[in-house]
C-alpha cells in the first residue's frame, strides 16, 4: 500500500493513535523491564515521524528544516577572538554605566533629602 494515497487525516489519526500507545505502552510495561519500554516508545516515534514526514505539512516541515540547515551552512561567524573582545567591550561598558548610573542616584538622593529636610523643619 502506498502511504502517500492515504488521506492526511487517516494519517494524522493513526500518529496519535500511535502517541496514546506509547502512553499506554509506559502504563502496561511499567512493571516488567524499562529496555522494553524504551525500545517500543523508540519504535513508535520513529513511526509517528516518518507517518508525519509522508504527509504534506510533514514534507514541508522537512523541507523547511532542510533549507535552514543549508543557510546556517552560509553563516560567517566570528572567530574566538572578535567574540573575546566584544564580550569585553560589553562587560567594560555595562560597568560603566552602572558606575554612572549610580553616581546619578546618589545625586538625585542627595538633593530629594535636601528638599525633604528643608520643608519639614
Amino acid at each position: 500500500m502506498n502511504i502517500y494515497l492515504v488521506n492526511s487525516k487517516e494519517i494524522y489519526f493513526f500518529i496519535l493513535l500511535l502517541l496514546v500507545l506509547i502512553y499506554i505502552n509506559n502504563f502496561i510495561f511499567c512493571n516488567i523491564c524499562f529496555l522494553i519500554i524504551y525500545i517500543l516508545n523508540i519504535f513508535y516515534s520513529f513511526l509517528c515521524f516518518f507517518l508525519f514526514k509522508s504527509t504534506n505539512l510533514g514534507r514541508k516541515i522537512f523541507l523547511y528544516f532542510l533549507k535552514s540547515k543549508l543557510e546556517i551552512t552560509k553563516i560567517f561567524w566570528p572567530s574566538k577572538y572578535e567574540v573575546i573582545s566584544t564580550v569585553l567591550v560589553v562587560f567594560i561598558l555595562s560597568f560603566l554605566i552602572s558606575i554612572i548610573i549610580w553616581i546619578f542616584d546618589n545625586f538625585l538622593l542627595y538633593i530629594i533629602s535636601i528638599i525633604l529636610n528643608l520643608r519639614f523643619n
